[in-house]
Order: C-alpha cells, then structure tokens, then sequence
C-alpha cells in the first residue's frame, strides 16, 4: 500500500510526522521509518489505527470527520471507504487513507525543500 509513497525518503522525514496530526489526533505515535518496516508491523499499527478510527466512530463521529479534515484527506477516497461492507472494514481502509496521506505530505515537503524527486 505505502511502498510506492514511501520510497527514497530521508529517514528524518517520517520521523517529523511522529509529532504530526496523526499522533495528536489518535493518540498513535508513528514508526519512525514506514519504508524500512516489515509488512506486519506496518499492518500492525494499520490496526491499531483502524481501531481507534472504529472507536471514534461509535463515540464521536463529527470529531472523526473533523480530524479527517484537518488531516486533508481526500473526501471522495473517505466517502468510498465509509461506503465499506462493514465498519471494521471502513475503519481499515480510513486507516489506509491517512497513512497515504501522510506518507503524500513528507514527500511534498521534501519537493519543497529541494531534497530532490519522487519515486
């Protein structure tokens, strides 16, 4: 899912997205390098985010949407996945999402500061 977003970046960049959105608003602390895990880690802390987006769902669906605002998630790729066969599979693949995202933002940053191109 990630590898495509995560290739070629400098091991700092993931780590500045520990302290980023994602931490503050599901209370997750990040690995510090997504490319470098193996694949049951990664698919280890998907569910654990995809747990937290459940809860959040059962408990406060307006501040679920308003973290997905804040963290820009793409609305056509959230209304897809709320569209989901059951919430469990709704919160996976919300989960999925914000990691995209997230992996999206660090390599926009490093665009911007000149640390070269995208794979």
């Amino acid at each position: 899912m990630a590898d495509e977003h995560s290739s070629n970046l400098p091991p700092d960049e993931f780590a500045d997205m520990r302290a980023d959105l994602v931490q503050a608003s599901f209370g997750l602390s990040m690995p510090a390098k997504w490319e470098d895990l193996p694949e049951a880690q990664r698919d280890a802390f998907i569910a654990a985010l995809a747990s937290r987006i459940e809860e959040l769902m059962d408990q406060s669906f307006e501040q679920l949407l308003a973290i997905l605002y804040r963290l820009d998630v793409d609305e056509r790729k959230a209304d897809e996945a709320f569209s989901g066969p059951t919430r469990s599979a709704i919160a996976r693949r919300l989960a999925e999402i914000v990691i995209e995202r997230q992996l999206r933002t660090i390599r926009t940053r490093r665009q911007r500061s000149g640390g070269g191109t995208s794979a």
